[in-house]
């Protein structure tokens, strides 16, 4: 993961970056480029002042999952392609 971090008083800005990561932990065919995540960033915004600190930010991602994710050829033919996103975010 690539992060660049900016620190600003007593606040914090950070942003990062997956350059690539396979898509899934079961996927069988690790080469496979439709296994990588298109996309993996992540920002966030902390404050330290004293003894308090807070922090918010988020992270997103899209998967590719195709047939080729499957292990028999049967269930490749029965398995439609599928684009997942998925988001998070935190305080």
């Amino acid at each position: 993961m690539f992060l660049l971090e900016s620190p600003l008083g007593p606040f914090t800005i950070g942003a990062g970056f997956f350059p690539w990561s396979l898509g899934g932990k079961d996927y069988l065919n690790i080469n496979d480029p439709k296994a990588a995540r298109e996309t993996h960033l992540l920002g966030y915004l902390k404050y330290s002042g004293g003894t308090f600190e807070t922090e918010l930010g988020g992270f997103c991602f899209a998967v590719h999952e195709g047939p080729k994710s499957q292990q028999t050829v049967m269930n490749r033919r029965l398995y439609p392609p599928r684009e997942i996103e998925v988001s998070e975010g935190w305080l």
